[in-house]
This record gives C-alpha cells, sequence and structure tokens, in this order.
C-alpha cells in the first residue's frame, strides 16, 4: 500500500506540473482527482481509526470504573455486616440483661406472693382449727384449702415456665 500512496504522489506530482495556474485548479486532471480522493479516504481511516481508538479507551475506562464501584459496593457492605453483627451482638446483649433483670423481678415478686400466700394459708389453717369439732364443716375447709394451695402452687410453675420458655424463644431468635 505504501508503494501505490509514493506512485500516486508521484502522479500528482506529474500532473500539478503539467497543469498548473488557474486551468489546472478549474479542470483537474483524473491523477489529481484521484489523488484528493486517496487523501479524502486517509483522513476518514485516520478519523475512524482514532474514533475506534476512543471507544476502546473509553470501553476500558467504564470497565474500570465499574470494578472500581463493585470494590468500593463490597468494602461498604464488609464494613456494614460487620457493624450490623456488633449491633446484633449487642442487642443480644441488652436483651439477656433485660431477661435477667426481669427473671430476678418476677423471682422477686413471686418470693414475696409464695410468702403473703403461705401467711395467708397458715391463718387460714389456724381458723379451720376452730371448727375441728365439725367434722363435716372440717373436712370441707380443709379440702378447699388444699385446692387452693394446689391451684396456686400449678398456677405459679406454669408461669415460671411459660415466662423462662418466653425468653428462651426470644433469645433464640436473634
Amino acid at each position: 500500500m505504501q508503494k501505490n500512496a509514493n506512485d500516486a504522489a508521484s502522479a500528482v506530482e506529474f500532473e500539478m506540473n503539467r497543469r498548473s495556474g488557474l486551468f489546472g485548479i478549474m479542470f483537474p486532471g483524473k491523477f489529481l482527482k484521484e489523488h484528493e480522493q486517496l487523501a479524502i479516504q486517509n483522513m476518514k481511516d485516520v478519523f475512524q481509526s482514532r474514533q475506534e481508538l476512543m471507544q476502546v479507551y473509553l470501553n476500558v475506562q467504564i470497565e474500570l470504573t465499574k470494578n472500581q464501584g463493585q470494590m468500593i459496593i463490597k468494602s461498604k457492605l464488609q464494613y456494614y455486616e460487620g457493624e450490623l453483627s456488633q449491633k446484633a451482638m449487642q442487642i443480644k446483649t441488652d436483651l439477656m440483661k433485660f431477661a435477667e433483670a426481669k427473671k430476678n423481678e418476677i423471682s422477686s415478686v413471686l418470693e414475696r406472693s409464695r410468702i403473703d400466700f403461705m401467711e395467708r394459708m397458715d391463718r387460714q389453717d389456724k381458723e379451720v382449727e376452730k371448727y375441728k369439732h365439725n367434722a363435716r364443716l372440717y373436712k370441707r375447709m380443709k379440702k378447699s384449702l388444699n385446692n387452693e394451695m394446689e391451684i396456686f402452687i400449678s398456677t405459679i410453675d406454669e408461669l415460671l415456665k411459660g415466662f423462662k420458655k418466653s425468653l428462651d424463644d426470644k433469645l433464640n431468635q436473634g
């Protein structure tokens, strides 16, 4: 292709020397027309090559930007996952402290309730002893007190089991 371009250039030079002046500009010869078309085609080819190079450059830049963005997103996600993990641990710790405080509070309330209940049952048991002379009344009152005691104890046990199960469920969810 280089040889053809040199030959064309020589032919154009020869033709320009042969047709100089206004006449040569107004009526260019076949070689001059070909030379101009080749020059225009060369400019188009150079422009096309530059466009293709620019497109490749832009594609590479876009790909680099995408990769960089993905790396930033990954690092942010890792940071947030670590932060969420720390918060989850803090929430779990706070929940454990809260559960322990509630357990102690409920234990305290239940202990006071048991003491009050036992004192009341003791007073009632002493009251029932006054009626020991009436076997029918005494037997019914004793049975009633025993039923009340069983209901109280089973209710307390159920409350404790329910509270413990509720706490275990909440802690296992976290």
